[in-house]
């Protein structure tokens, strides 16, 4: 039987194409003052924790539709935090008209912040970290579509140096999530 035609395929594909991608749940600004609050990222769905959070940036959103449709029925809740342009990195961050992205640099402290403080509660079950890696490197895409350097220690990095900053600041997400 063909992938294209199985019942679980179907419900992914529809799941990616109408819940996630621009629905724009859980979206944080631009100019970031604060987390949208749990209760408004779950719309209205009882919150079954402990939480599988996806952050990153609006890459994280369009794959939040296939998880809701993959947790279903399990017992916790997807809790999205995304923020457009915002690769969910520690001490990394993407340009923003040639100097570093504050905005982007404070939500990202905050996800840990949240996901530490749920995590100290037990109510955290896994962390999905999804970004467009390759936007971050400085480069246009296939598209056209212009690249974000990246910024990190005060310096303004593209190609294999941005590509070693994305390694070095997953990592520090990753640890700073261990403790």
């Amino acid at each position: 039987k063909r992938l294209a035609t199985t019942p679980q395929f179907a419900s992914l594909h529809l799941a990616t194409n109408q819940k996630g991608w621009g629905r724009k749940k859980c979206r944080n600004s631009e100019n970031f003052k604060e987390l949208v609050p749990i209760s408004e990222c779950l719309e209205g769905q009882s919150s079954n924790t402990p939480y599988f959070i996806l952050w990153g940036d609006s890459h994280a959103d369009h794959l939040l539709g296939a998880v809701e449709t993959a947790i279903g029925v399990r017992k916790y809740s997807p809790l999205p935090r995304w923020f457009p342009g915002c690769p969910a990195l520690v001490g990394v961050v993407p340009d923003e008209n040639g100097s570093p992205n504050k905005s982007c640099e404070q939500f990202n402290k905050e996800v840990i912040a949240e996901i530490t403080r749920l995590n100290d509660l037990g109510e955290v079950k896994a962390v999905l970290i999804s970004s467009r890696w390759s936007m971050y490197m400085g480069a246009p895409s296939l598209a056209g579509e212009k690249g974000f350097p990246l910024w990190k220690d005060g310096r303004r990095l593209v190609g294999e140096e941005a590509a070693a900053a994305i390694q070095s600041g997953l990592q520090s997400a990753i640890g700073s999530m261990e403790k």
